[in-house]
């Protein structure tokens, strides 16, 4: 090929790197300032006063060691260590259960049977439900009233919006142990969480689906392999990048949903009540911010590894 030609994976790059320029723009016009200022901030010590905030340097404006937000955060701070992991495992559970649900889901609706675009609006009726707006007109419809109270509707994000308080007394009245009313209740409280947010992850899905060539499955089938053989060889290798674009999503779809004290995204809560809560204490809440962003990365490095490479390397 001569050399005013660019090759289809060179152009292929060319439009994914066109594709991502608006949002390299937006981030060094509108995220890059606030980024390395709360950088500052974690190493720094962040006074209210009179005229606004003063910001004291560690080890240079004041007696303090530069690291020491982050050592007391990781050595001294009970709540935060623990907080963080809480996080982690109720973030692998989320991306293991949701990702299993969406595939087997999007399996089901893109067989063909009577009704499919229906189903197809049913599974994804969840989503539009825990929207922001949909939200908002039930907090306002219910607000101040009985019903507010009997089904529990939280503010803690769109991904505990619902919460079972009936069954909760059902069982109490009932004398069922506290342990598992509590577990049921947790249970049927994720399994709205986990379909609510499964509905982009069915849609990726099936798109991934749609464009296996149906030729494929033919031959499969004339050679005798049965479905679940199909399955295995044809659809999972396929879709495999699909697969990993609904981790990363679903990963850091929870990571930046916000929770409760006790419920969801702990570790966001608490960021959010160190920085802006009674406490006030931007730098503190900058150095969370920071080791949390640190964690997320890790996240999505080692999904790349366990799933990014291994599935660009079966469709090249």
């Amino acid at each position: 090929m001569s050399k005013g030609y660019l090759t289809l994976r060179r152009r292929e790059a060319l439009h994914g790197y066109m594709f991502i320029l608006p949002w390299f723009i937006g981030m060094l016009l509108f995220f890059a300032a606030p980024l390395v200022e709360s950088f500052i901030y974690s190493l720094s010590e962040v006074k209210s006063t009179g005229q606004g905030f003063q910001v004291l340097i560690n080890g240079v404006d004041n007696g303090k060691g530069l690291w020491d937000n982050y050592r007391h955060m990781l050595l001294a701070d009970a709540n935060f260590p623990q907080q963080l992991a809480i996080t982690a495992r109720d973030t692998a559970a989320a991306v293991i259960v949701i990702t299993m649900f969406s595939l087997f889901t999007a399996v089901m609706l893109h067989a063909g049977f009577k009704g499919r675009n229906l189903y197809r609006a049913v599974f994804f009726f969840p989503v539009i439900m825990a929207t922001g707006v949909i939200y908002l007109l039930i907090q306002e419809g219910l607000a101040g009233g009985e019903t507010l109270s009997s089904t529990n509707f939280s503010d803690a994000g769109n991904a505990f919006m619902f919460k079972v308080t009936s069954i909760r007394d059902i069982m109490i009245r009932g004398g069922v142990s506290a342990g598992f009313v509590e577990f049921v209740t947790t249970l049927v409280n994720l399994i709205f969480s986990f379909v609510s947010k499964s509905g982009v992850q069915i849609l990726l899905f099936l798109s991934g689906l749609a464009k296996i060539p149906q030729s494929h499955y033919e031959a499969a089938k004339m050679e005798g392999a049965n479905s679940w053989e199909s399955f295995w060889k044809i659809t999972f290798p396929v879709i495999s990048p699909i697969i990993f674009l609904n981790v990363v999503y679903t990963m850091l779809d929870s990571f930046i949903t916000y929770g409760t004290e006790k419920f969801g995204n702990v570790t966001l809560y608490a960021i959010q009540q160190m920085g802006f809560g009674k406490v006030m204490r931007f730098d503190y809440a900058a150095a969370m911010s920071w080791v949390y962003t640190a964690m997320i990365i890790m996240f999505v490095l080692a999904a790349y590894i366990l799933i990014g490479r291994p599935s660009s390397k079966v469709t090249e």
